[in-house]
C-alpha cells in the first residue's frame, strides 16, 4: 500500500517531523534529506507504526 499526501511546506513539515524524532527519507535511504525530483516536486516517506510507507510531497494536482 502506498499513501501520499500534498503540503505546501514539505521544508516545515520536515523540520516539525525531525523536533519529534520522526525519521523520513528520500526513498533511495538518506535519512533525514529531501528528494528533488526533476518535475520539481519535493518529497519524503515516512513508515506508519505497521510498516506502511506514507509519501509526503509538494504536488499540486
Amino acid at each position: 500500500m502506498h499513501l501520499a499526501l500534498a503540503t505546501q511546506d514539505l521544508g516545515g513539515l520536515s523540520a516539525h517531523l525531525k523536533t519529534k524524532n520522526v525519521i523520513f527519507d528520500d526513498w533511495t535511504g538518506k535519512k533525514n534529506t529531501i528528494k528533488h525530483r526533476s518535475d520539481g516536486v519535493d518529497q519524503i516517506y515516512i513508515q506508519d507504526p505497521d510498516g506502511y510507507w506514507i509519501e509526503i510531497n509538494t504536488a499540486t494536482h
